[in-house]
């Protein structure tokens, strides 16, 4: 008979795909159901085109003992070619994308 036996509560998450998709899959096999999960799709709407660009600092290696997770960062110049080549493949895919291609 307690008022907190069945409280919810509510968030609405702004987050990068990867991270999104990540977050479904624990809830999908979690006891709870997400009757009110809802996600904006490109098909029908217009939607500002956004890509998670970590900083060059933030990239990281290979894990020497496991097929998942991260190893220890890269070097300095390392993250900074990732990052380069990431923008530059972002931009080739939106040129496409504008082009009808």
């Amino acid at each position: 008979m307690s008022p907190f036996r069945h409280a919810t509560v509510q968030f609405e998450v702004y987050a990068p795909l990867m991270v999104a998709r990540q977050h479904w899959k624990y809830v999908v096999g979690s006891d709870h159901t997400m009757d009110a999960w809802n996600e904006a799709s490109r098909r029908y709407i217009t939607i500002d085109v956004e890509n998670y660009v970590p900083n060059p600092v933030d990239w990281r290696s290979k894990p020497e003992n496991s097929k998942q997770g991260s190893g220890e960062p890269v070097a300095a110049s390392i993250g900074l070619e990732a990052t380069e080549r990431l923008l530059r493949q972002i931009e080739q895919g939106l040129k496409e994308i504008m082009s009808g291609h």
